[in-house]
């Protein structure tokens, strides 16, 4: 069809809209029920919803809103948003349901004395996924890095990445019936270290983790639990504190 046919076939369409509403201001009512006047037709034509961005198309511009754990990729990069602090690193929201943990040795390239020199809660950080495991209770954990992936590894200091502090003394002689509220700081083959107060661990021997007998620690606990456990005693030769999950008998 010639460019000009066009033109004039559209001028007359829009002439007709505008005749018909013209026409509707004298001609009786009954005549046009249920025709829209030609300035409504010509704005919903103009407001046809455009289709919505695909899942796909908003994670490659860094929307995670709708994400998922499924979706993570391991080595990959996302902005988050720091939301606690722990004695043993930070967990960070990136948008897939569930906080990841950067761990204390994950913070920066070297090493790392206190959490909050690095990072605090409210921090617009961008992580790494180095880790997507399933825990006891069937809830993914995001294991998260804020380190170069070619930096070298700083070698290992006597403290274990923090600074400790005293035992209190409420601890020191604390009722061993009684339970308090710990995280589990370390899993080692022996047992697994649990922060009862910033600065303090105690120590859960794997005999002392349930009412059975437990053949790996990591079967029982994973870094990062909230646990509930009772202080046996404090050995004030080695400052530690001896701690237990089980029920006092």
């Amino acid at each position: 069809i010639p460019q000009n046919s066009k033109t004039m076939a559209s001028k007359a369409a829009v002439l007709a809209l505008v005749g018909l509403h013209s026409a509707a201001a004298f001609a009786p009512s009954f005549l046009f029920a249920g025709v829209r006047p030609a300035a409504q037709v010509c704005q919903n034509v103009l407001s046809v919803p455009v289709r919505r961005q695909t899942l796909g198309l908003r994670m490659a511009e860094g929307d995670t809103a709708a994400m998922t754990v499924d979706d993570l990729k391991v080595g990959s990069s996302y902005k988050g948003t720091v939301t606690s602090i722990v004695p043993f690193g930070a967990f960070v929201n990136i948008g897939c349901g569930t906080d990841g943990l950067v761990h204390v040795s994950e913070l920066a390239d070297g090493y790392v004395a206190e959490v909050t020199s690095v990072v605090n809660t409210g921090d617009e950080v961008e992580v790494r996924v180095v880790e997507v495991t399933q825990g006891r209770n069937g809830k993914a954990k995001v294991a998260l890095s804020m380190r170069d992936p070619n930096a070298p590894r700083a070698g290992r200091k006597p403290a274990g990445g923090r600074v400790k502090k005293d035992v209190p003394a409420s601890m020191k002689n604390a009722d061993p019936s009684q339970f308090i509220d710990g995280t589990v700081a370390s899993v080692t083959d022996f047992g697994a270290f649990v922060t009862v107060s910033e600065g303090v661990d105690g120590l859960c021997h794997v005999s002392q983790m349930a009412e059975g007998r437990v053949e790996s620690p990591a079967s029982v606990v994973s870094v990062g639990d909230k646990v509930q456990v009772r202080i046996l005693e404090y050995d004030h030769e080695r400052g530690r504190l001896a701690l237990s999950m089980k029920q006092p008998y």
